[in-house]
């Protein structure tokens, strides 16, 4: 039986077929109906439980993370981006592709001097929570509304959530996807706004059928702008459920758990990210050399993990810490690399 730990998309759930059997009939029901808007509510509800999201913040669906980068740049006219990696990198590229204005800080794999020179910002502030290339995990968030009170923070969760433990007050735009943290297939995105970004998309000029504004007015009314993939909504709503009856505590216990056991494992290869404080416990990354070769050992042995990115792709594996991936299946792949 082979084991995904590749860092999105990634091992789904166990239950996953008895889920497909059960969405025979789902997926040919019309989202119109009052039956979609149940749906719809319940697994708003269920986030709000599971994440801690606030009453005021909407919760809308989308066609993947990334079109959620689109929306949220597209109302803006600056933006300035924390960049610890790729994907914070393919951020900025999309706001610069829409015409916006952007700047921003490259962030080392040993920085360690806090963010003290993030001050001032008055425009969208973009931030990668969890950094799947790099597994760099941002935890700034207390000085970095502090020093940016006039901002809008938006931030990139998808590799992070639901381990991570998100002070909303403290931002205006949380988005992840479906693919990495809640173990299913790919295919949708999730946006959570505040009513100070809704306020903004409604005044600006540049609208699509998923702009922020609209998406949020339909998700007060359980509804959608387009026929939606229900399928995976239906997953979702799954998957939120087993989480909610685990329980979140137990779920980052464990996740730290795991990621102990691998640290002190590991014999060869070194953490990407040195400080602790900016690693990852949901992306775990090393570096050392054969880390290609030992790639290509453990997918011999039904093991798959992540490679690196860019100028690290033969000397970084990443493993992914993700809440279906048991501590019985971590010791199978410390074993299978010994």
């Amino acid at each position: 039986m082979k084991i995904y730990f590749t860092p999105g998309p990634t091992k789904v759930h166990q239950e996953i077929g008895e889920w497909f059997i059960e969405a025979k009939d789902v997926v040919s029901r019309s989202h119109r109906s009052s039956w979609f808007e149940e749906l719809f509510g319940s697994l708003k509800l269920g986030l709000r439980s599971l994440l801690n999201i606030p009453e005021n913040y909407s919760i809308g669906f989308f066609g993947s993370a990334t079109e959620v980068w689109e929306r949220v740049s597209e109302i803006s006219s600056k933006s300035f981006h924390i960049r610890a990696g790729e994907f914070g990198e393919r951020w900025e590229r999309y706001a610069k592709d829409l015409g916006k204005e952007t700047s921003g800080i490259d962030i080392p794999s040993s920085f360690n001097e806090g963010f003290s020179k993030v001050k001032g910002i008055k425009d969208f502030l973009c931030v990668t929570l969890c950094e799947t290339s790099t597994g760099f995990w941002f935890s700034e968030f207390e000085e970095l509304r502090r020093n940016n009170p006039e901002s809008i923070i938006a931030v990139d969760a998808v590799s992070a959530v639901p381990y991570a433990k998100i002070d909303f007050n403290l931002v205006d735009t949380v988005l992840f996807s479906i693919q990495k943290g809640f173990c299913l297939p790919a295919g949708l995105g999730v946006g959570i706004f505040s009513e100070r970004i809704i306020d903004i998309a409604k005044k600006s000029s540049f609208k699509t059928f998923h702009s922020i504004d609209r998406v949020s007015e339909l998700s007060s009314k359980n509804q959608t702008a387009e026929t939606p993939a229900v399928l995976q909504i239906f997953l979702l709503k799954k998957a939120v459920d087993k989480y909610l009856s685990i329980g979140i505590d137990r779920i980052r216990r464990e996740t730290e758990e795991k990621e102990a056991l691998l640290l002190s494992s590991i014999k060869n290869y070194v953490p990407f990210i040195e400080t602790e404080r900016y690693r990852s416990k949901t992306v775990l990354t090393f570096v050392g050399e054969g880390a290609s070769t030992l790639r290509a050992s453990l997918e011999n042995q039904g093991i798959y993990i992540g490679s690196g990115f860019g100028d690290y792709k033969s000397t970084m594996f990443r493993v992914a810490n993700f809440p279906c991936h048991t501590k019985e299946e971590f010791q199978q792949l410390i074993e299978a690399m010994k």
